[in-house]
């Protein structure tokens, strides 16, 4: 049976050395981790902290809601529910700022939620939410590129900087790593609630160590 995991306050997000202050969509580690006996953060963004994508699955939502990893905080209707597997030094939480997690293919790039840290595991549960057109189309997984940019408040990200950390990883030489997906109808979720239920579900296959143990009875 999988466990239902609470989504933590700001506070209590900052306490345990979360990144970013998105309450609804982050969860802490399991026992929390001193910011003091993190690894040191390699260079990002560069092609050795590229992640591998484990799975995607297309999303469509009956109610939209505004994504916090975006500063004009865009209305999001869509988008690709994803598993990437990575390096603990860079998925390891840390006190405020820490990579930006994107993704982007011909003319588009996004600014993608992550709902647990995957240090352990060594796999995070993510959400490429649709905020363009050039996102939403059919084929836009045919050009796409995930990667790990520099290190920075998600909820502070808006076009500039994306169009900046689109640069930076074509001067990094991180290229696209087409991922063919089968048309097929978007799995609907009623609600972002209902999103975050499914991405827990993820957590508890990819990243068991990060579900929290159920209450005693």
């Amino acid at each position: 049976m999988t466990t239902t995991m609470p989504i933590l306050t700001l506070a209590a997000l900052l306490a345990l050395g979360a990144a970013a202050p998105t309450a609804l969509a982050q969860v802490a580690p399991a026992g929390g981790h001193e910011v003091s006996k993190l690894p040191e953060l390699p260079p990002t963004p560069s092609v050795a902290t590229v992640p591998t994508i484990v799975s995607v699955q297309r999303v469509a939502l009956v109610t939209p809601y505004e994504t916090d990893f975006r500063k004009e905080r865009p209305q999001v209707t869509s988008g690709w529910l994803m598993v990437i597997k990575g390096r603990a030094d860079v998925m390891a939480p840390r006190a405020l700022a820490q990579p930006l997690l994107l993704a982007g293919g011909t003319n588009w790039t996004e600014s993608v939620e992550w709902f647990n840290h995957g240090h352990e595991s060594g796999h995070r549960v993510c959400f490429i939410p649709h905020t363009s057109e050039a996102s939403k189309k059919p084929d836009a997984l045919a050009s796409l590129r995930v990667w790990f940019g520099s290190a920075a408040l998600p909820e502070a990200t808006d076009a500039t900087m994306l169009a900046a950390e689109r640069t930076k990883a074509d001067e990094a030489k991180i290229v696209a790593k087409p991922l063919p997906v089968a048309p097929s109808k978007p799995a609907e979720f009623a609600d972002r609630e209902a999103l975050v239920a499914a991405a827990q579900s993820l957590i508890a296959r990819w990243s068991p160590d990060e579900v929290e143990p159920a209450p005693a009875k």
